[in-house]
């Protein structure tokens, strides 16, 4: 075929090509597919970009001609889907935009309170989903301010008394209000408003707004008495009508005509002294021979636990673990007993410091005197806290302890205790306590930069319990410790209740095991000076350890005793918490006696119910009414006045000092002042009164008090042996009988000479003053008018007369009687055992009659002036009955005072009491 023929053909050709490579519009492909158009290829698209897929599946190529079938496509190729994650992408090729994700941009917060943020959610990291773009904001401390502070979702939640009722101001000035946010924000305040303080009466309520009702009226509520005898009525005082101060509600009753029946009928404070031929009680309590001194009053606790005794006052403190007080029991200046006040607490559990009244404890245990600071130390133990007392303002403050359990060394208020029940403190005022609940040792010293005392561990490990010994007192175990003393030596002694045993801290230390008591309970230890060791066990025993570690039991059958501390004289007070008692305890022989509590209970008696403890000597003052009292055993001299009790020389410790005495016996009034022998310090003394200053003085006038001998002189150089009866001869002379020398002496313008006897030989001859001789005489009276005197004595059971010349004559008694014995009947057949105490009567025809104390028959004799004896009063054996002269008993009678009136004042030592007999 020619060309000519075929230009048609390809015409068409071309035709059919461009038509192939255009859509339906006539327009180019997109290039979104793989389209295929028919054409020649020629196509202008060739070569240029095209797409396959959607979003992440998108992918990008050329447009190409395919030579075979002549078709235009793309040569891209679509991605694979995948799953859609959150990051602005379209991956599961769907034509949408993290469209699972559909918090995706919008608002969003973080954080609570103050802490709060807006922002929108965004894509996390990983995609997997969104999160808040919101600016993080951190939490400040909370304060009260109305918002939320710390970003809890609480606003002011620390603050919890906020919007609670409130009060300000005590008493009646307080007022009610609402707890407020405090300007700073660091506290809630009340927003009340007190009222204006008034002057305080008495009417019950608190006027002066000061927490304390009636405070200015102290007797307030106090017990009173008034009337005397029978007439006595109890009542309380009482709030007067208008205010201004107090009285007694008792009711009154009328005196009656005084009988012989042991009661004071006509209320005149004695009882029986105007009923004929009758006995009565005038000072003491034969039952009880330790109690109180201004009358007997019962003192009742609950549980006594700890107990300390004060050296310098003599007065025992008992704390009581249940009625969460502490008592005094004031040292009488009588006897070995004690009476009772609330010496700090009030009964309530509580946990407050501060004056008498409102100190408050929980559980208070074992105490100690701080010699050093003068304070008593107390383990409250409930409150987990360590407090003091004043002994002089009776004032509580805090040691340490915050009052949570734990174990926290630190200052004094930050520390923390659990349950600690021993404490001592050595003579530096450094403060041991045993922390008995975290089984450790805890040490509180005094910061004197920061005033206050620091707490540590000194050993064991608190909170963990054993039994280990080591050369480490930190690294050594306890178990439930109890009690402490400490030595001088600064070594600490460790009552280990949990291990039954004593554990030493020594003071270079290391911890040891200073000895073990098998099966013991051992609640609390104490030491004397000379190292012996006294163990209180609950189980009912106190023990004695030696030096050398020999341990016996000193008592046993104790009901529950708990606390021990040493008194005066080798003697130890003693808690019984099961019977609620105090005892004393003899720590040479292991005796005791009753002392408080209502485990034993007394009654008042008479008036003038001054216990006594074995009184020896008296003196009867007939213009004043006055009685004085030689309380032997207690190392004092008592005065008896107005139906009260004053001490007037003695502070109760056997010694040679002015303020001590030791054993005084007979005594006599010269002058305006007593006179009196302090017998085993072998001296004589004179107690005056200073009208300036209110107050008695004891002087020595004759002998060297504390040291025995036989020498002649001033009372500087005078030296005597026992002296016992003294009397006045007249105007210028003493008599007494110096019994370890066996003479009669006389004291003259202060000097002492020998008046009758062979000073320094016992023997029973008669004859001129240098040659007679006497045995250990006691008792001795004359007759002022005719300077005759006699004498009681003693050693050799006779009854001694004393010429002016000072010559000695037999008066009544068996000259063949060496032994002593019991017989009435005249001078030389009268009986008489050992004769002690002896006064007289001036007859009418100047004559007299004697009464004699005969002391080891327990009887009084009247003696005649032919010598002749007859028994007065007594029933030869040692008795106590009282009442109708006839049947009053005595036992171991010592002195006598035979009055102008015709009655008489005997000393019935071992009854401690003395009786009144008309």
């Amino acid at each position: 075929m020619n060309m000519k023929n075929l230009l048609p053909v390809f015409a068409v050709m071309i035709f059919l090509l461009f038509a192939g490579c255009s859509d339906e519009n006539g327009s180019a492909d997109s290039g979104q597919s793989d389209a295929i158009v028919n054409t020649d290829c020629n196509d202008e698209r060739i070569g240029k970009e095209c797409e396959a897929g959607t979003g992440e599946c998108r992918r990008t190529g050329k447009y190409i001609c395919d030579k075979k079938t002549l078709e235009v496509k793309c040569d891209a190729v679509a991605g694979k889907a995948s799953p859609e994650i959150c990051d602005g992408k379209d991956n599961d090729c769907n034509g949408k935009t993290d469209e699972t994700f559909e918090d995706l941009g919008k608002v969003c917060v973080t954080g609570k309170g103050q802490c709060e943020s807006e922002g929108v959610y965004t894509c996390n990291e990983k995609g997997d989903g969104v999160l808040c773009n919101a600016t993080l904001l951190f939490p400040s401390d909370e304060i009260c301010d109305g918002k939320d502070n710390n970003c809890d979702g609480s606003t002011d939640e620390i603050f919890t008394d906020l919007n609670k009722e409130c009060e300000v101001g005590k008493g009646e000035c307080k007022t009610a209000g609402l707890y407020i946010c405090a300007p700073d924000g660091k506290g809630v305040v009340c927003n009340a408003i007190e009222k204006e303080p008034q002057k305080e009466i008495c009417d019950g309520k608190d006027n002066n707004c000061d927490g304390l009702t009636d405070e200015d009226f102290e007797e307030l509520n106090q017990k009173c008495t008034i009337g005397l005898g029978e007439c006595r009525s109890e009542g309380k005082y009482v709030c007067k009508a208008d205010g201004s101060g107090v009285e007694c509600d008792a009711e009154k009753k009328n005196p009656q005509v005084e009988i012989c029946d042991k009661k004071d009928n006509n209320c005149d404070g004695f009882t029986d002294e105007d009923a004929p031929d009758c006995s009565v009680v005038l000072a003491g309590n034969m039952k009880t021979p330790f109690a109180t001194g201004k009358g007997l009053t019962e003192t009742y606790f609950v549980m006594p636990f700890g107990i300390a005794f004060d050296e310098k006052s003599g007065d025992v403190f008992v704390s009581d673990y249940i009625a969460n007080m502490i008592f005094v029991l004031k040292y009488d200046d009588v006897s070995r007993s004690y009476s009772s006040e609330i010496f700090s607490g009030d009964s309530y559990r509580g946990d407050l410091t501060g004056n008498k009244d409102v100190s408050r404890f929980s559980g208070p245990s074992l105490m100690v005197i701080d010699k050093s600071t003068d304070r008593l130390l107390i383990a409250d133990t409930l409150n987990n806290k360590i407090k003091a007392v004043d002994l002089q303002t009776f004032s509580s403050s805090l040691i340490a302890g915050s009052g949570n359990i734990g174990a926290d060394d630190g200052e004094g208020e930050n520390a923390t205790f659990y349950y600690p029940m021993g404490i001592v403190a050595d003579s530096n005022g450094v403060i041991f306590v045993a922390d008995t609940y975290n089984h450790c040792i805890r040490r509180l010293q005094y910061d004197t930069f920061k005033q206050k005392y620091i707490a540590d561990t000194y050993a064991g490990i608190c909170g963990t319990s054993g039994n280990t010994n080591s050369s480490d007192p930190k690294a050594a175990r306890f178990n439930m410790p109890t009690g402490l003393a400490v030595s001088d030596a600064g070594d600490l002694y460790v009552a280990d209740r949990g291990n039954s045993r004593i554990r030493l801290i020594s003071k270079t230390g290391g911890v040891s095991t200073y000895v073990q008591i098998s099966n013991a309970d051992i609640v609390s230890v104490a030491l004397d000076e000379y190292g012996y060791l006294f163990v209180v066990d609950y189980n009912g025993s106190i023990r004695q350890v030696s030096p050398t570690l020999n341990v016996q039991t000193l008592i046993s059958g104790l009901k529950s005793p708990t606390g021990i501390t040493l008194g005066k004289n080798s003697s130890a007070f003693v808690t019984e918490s099961k019977s609620q008692m105090i005892r004393k305890i003899n720590l040479s022989n292991g005796s005791f006696t009753f002392v408080a509590g209502r485990g034993k209970s007394q009654e008042p008696g008479a008036t003038y119910s001054t216990p006594l403890a074995y009184p020896s000597g008296l003196f009867f003052d007939e213009a004043s009414k006055d009685l004085y009292i030689s309380n032997t055993y207690s190392n004092r001299v008592l005065l008896i006045s107005s139906y009260e009790t004053y001490n007037i020389s003695g502070d109760g410790l056997a010694g040679s000092l002015e303020s001590s005495l030791y054993l005084p016996s007979k005594m006599t009034k010269f002058g305006e002042d007593i006179y009196f022998s302090d017998k085993f310090n072998h001296c004589i003394r004179k107690v005056s009164y200073d009208k300036d200053s209110g107050s008695y003085k004891t002087e020595t006038v004759a002998g060297k008090c504390g040291t025995a001998g036989n020498v002649n002189g001033d009372k500087d150089t005078s030296r005597l042996n026992k002296p016992d009866g003294i009397t006045v001869l007249d105007d210028k002379r003493l008599l007494f009988a110096d019994s370890g020398n066996h003479c009669i002496k006389v004291i003259e313008n202060g000097v002492v000479s020998v008046y009758s006897g062979k000073c320094g030989t016992a023997g029973r001859a008669d004859g001129a003053y240098n040659s007679a001789t006497f045995n250990a005489p006691e008792g001795i009276v004359c007759n002022k008018s005719k300077l005759e005197c006699y004498v009681s004595d003693t050693g050799n059971h006779l009854i001694r007369k004393i010429n002016p010349d000072g010559s000695v004559v037999r008066y009544s008694g068996d000259p063949a009687n060496t032994k002593g014995g019991f017989k009435d009947g005249t001078k030389d057949e009268a009986l008489y055992n050992q004769p002690s105490g002896i006064s007289l009567m001036v007859n009418f025809d100047e004559s007299v009659t004697l009464f004699v104390a005969d002391r080891n028959n327990h009887i009084i004799r009247q003696i005649e002036s032919t010598g002749e004896a007859i028994t007065l009063i007594g029933k030869n054996s040692c008795s106590e009955e009282y009442g109708e002269r006839a049947s009053t008993g005595l036992c171991f009678p010592s002195d006598i005072y035979f009055t102008s009136g015709g009655a008489m004042i005997v000393v019935d030592s071992g009854n401690n009491r003395i009786l009144g007999i008309y």
